[in-house]
């Protein structure tokens, strides 16, 4: 069944700080309040998101959501030209080059095009007034009466900086074709500042993967030192020296201690020292300021919304052309509460409920590779665009995955599984090789992997969660057997009605034989054709599920020998989430 309209397609030595010292988290559909609550962090931005995590930080290394990455693959060689400095490294192992394609797309070097000036100036263009306004605004930032000669003198140090440590490079396109970040250090500092992943980590999270994160924390950084240096006796103890000239000493002085640590903060004014030599190259650049040579315009307005990048609201971030194609295949999050998937950036294709939602973004193995967006008040024309939504949970399922089992289908475990109370949680039992049963329920994880979980009921008072495998190994794990609620094989109880079976009515105050299917509690209901009464009989002519909860409607017939039509209707049986209510309104025979 086709779903949706288009189917989801010899060098310089410089050590920075490092000398004396990036919508998917993980999330399950589990029903546990935690993994509810970790979903839910999952969908908000990341920049709040990092507000709520906590991380601590030990004297020998700070604890990072993102592990440090050791290992460089694809390693790129730098040249020590403007954009290409430094090795770079497979950027899809630091983050989510989707972030690059369409909020960075401005500020990636494309190494085939080395040989094209137009290109390199472009690009080093684009970076001057990316480090020009972050300059700028953090120092101002900082101390409103801050004087224009200072705000200059700071932005060139800050310029100087990104020069000395990789040549204003961060992201690139290897002649390969792979998108590549800037790496040193054994690769565990990235771009721009070359800022150890260490210190990003010790203060809420690793940005060193993001351009304006790993940026803004080097400018920070410089800033404090540079704060240091107003105050340092090598500094003080100059007299009668023009101002121009002391804001030289003081940029001199903050790289110093930028490069070396606090205790370096005069370094610059000893030719003796053995990191001499960086301070000199330092120097050099702050006075040469080669990089104007390469700037086409250095009043050039910067075309991103800083405010945008850094609150984690990416969509803002993306240029309005390119919306529409940042949207696709993407998770999309609105506040009320419909989750929906696009796959042209024209319609949206919706569901209301969480579980619904899985298995529509199921039909595209691209959105769990992607971020989620929350859709925001402001953003109109995503509100505007048209929705079509979806509650048939079990047909979109078995859409998405074909080898998936549903409610009323069968599986037989390969081997010995533990049975969990709830998805990770207590193992309450174990099937046995070869063991069959009737699946009451399905979830799956939504990340990449899709590992998918059954509910099994061991015995009438054991029942829980099985792991069934991912796309790539459930066959290892269970086969499945497509029934469609016909009854299972024998010696296989079937705790849900099959088809061809009889049930009996175990309501205390009876139900009603409808003509059609409803939602339960609908109020007063129309098409009534008979009242069953506790005890009643009927035979299972066919099982519809519906909904989210998998509500359950049999098509019985109650008058046993009579072929009367009025004697065939429809009566509810129930539902399976989160919980087993079956038993509440029939018996299974």
């Amino acid at each position: 069944m086709n779903y949706w309209t288009n189917q989801m397609t010899s060098q310089p030595t410089s050590r920075s700080t490092k000398q004396s010292a990036t919508w998917p988290t993980k999330s399950s559909a589990t029903r546990s309040a935690k993994q509810r609550i970790t979903f839910l962090l999952a969908l908000l931005p990341a920049a709040l998101v990092a507000s709520l995590v906590m991380f601590s930080a030990k004297s020998s290394e700070a604890q990072s959501r993102v592990p440090f990455v050791r290992e460089c693959q694809g390693r790129d060689p730098g040249t020590w030209m403007w954009g290409e400095g430094s090795d770079g490294c497979d950027a899809h192992r630091f983050g989510n080059v989707s972030r690059i394609k369409f909020v960075y797309q401005d500020f990636v070097f494309d190494r085939n095009q080395a040989k094209n000036d137009d290109h390199r100036k472009e690009y080093v263009t684009n970076m001057n007034a990316l480090l020009r306004d972050l300059a700028t605004q953090y120092i101002k930032s900082r101390r409103s009466d801050v004087q224009d000669d200072e705000v200059d003198a700071f932005v060139n140090a800050i310029h100087a900086v990104a020069h000395q440590e990789t040549y204003w490079s961060h992201y690139r396109r290897a002649t390969q074709g792979g998108l590549k970040l800037a790496t040193g250090d054994r690769n565990i500092s990235h771009g721009i500042m070359q800022i150890n992943q260490r210190y990003h980590a010790s203060r809420e999270t690793d940005r060193s993967f993001d351009l304006v994160g790993n940026a803004s924390f080097g400018i920070e950084h410089y800033y404090s030192e540079w704060e240091s240096a107003r105050g340092a006796r090598c500094i003080q103890r100059v007299k009668n020296q023009k101002r121009s000239q002391t804001l030289e000493n003081i940029a001199r002085a903050a790289y110093s201690s930028y490069n070396g640590g606090p205790g370096a903060i005069c370094r610059w004014a000893n030719p003796r020292h053995k990191w001499a030599k960086n301070d000199k190259n330092y120097f050099q650049k702050l006075k040469g300021r080669d990089w104007s040579a390469w700037v086409n315009d250095p009043q050039q307005k910067l075309a991103m919304d800083l405010n945008c990048v850094r609150s984690g609201d990416e969509f803002c971030a993306v240029a309005k052309e390119r919306r529409g194609e940042f949207l696709t295949h993407r998770a999309l999050v609105f506040d009320d509460g419909a989750n929906c998937v696009t796959t042209d950036g024209q319609t949206l294709y919706c569901a209301k409920d969480h579980r619904v939602f899985t298995c529509l973004a199921g039909l595209s193995s691209e959105v769990a590779k992607n971020d989620p967006i929350r859709i925001k008040d402001t953003d109109t024309d995503v509100l505007r665009l048209p929705r079509k939504f979806y509650d048939n949970r079990l047909d979109l399922c078995q859409a998405a995955f074909p080898t998936l089992a549903v409610p009323g289908d069968m599986v037989t475990t390969k081997v010995a599984l533990a049975i969990k109370n709830e998805i990770g949680g207590k193992t309450v039992g174990f099937t046995k090789k070869g063991q069959s049963f009737q699946v009451l329920d399905l979830e799956f994880e939504e990340d990449a992997e899709r590992t998918r979980y059954y509910r099994v009921r061991l015995s009438p008072k054991v029942e829980g969660w099985i792991s069934a495998g991912t796309e790539a190994t459930h066959e290892r794990l269970t086969q499945v057997t497509k029934l469609n609620f016909a009854a299972p094989s024998s010696g296989v109880t079937a705790w849900l009605p099959v088809k061809g079976r009889s049930i009996e009515i175990a309501k205390v105050d009876g139900t009603r034989l409808l003509s059609s299917p409803e939602n339960a509690g609908a109020g007063p209901r129309t098409g009534v054709k008979a009242e069953l009464p506790v005890g009643s009989k009927a035979v299972v002519e066919d099982v519809l599920v519906t909904g989210a909860a998998n509500e359950i409607w049999l098509k019985v017939r109650t008058g046993l020998g009579s072929d009367s039509d009025d004697n065939v209707g429809f009566v509810y049986a129930g539902r399976t989430y989160p919980s087993s209510t079956v038993d509440e309104w029939v018996k299974v025979k």
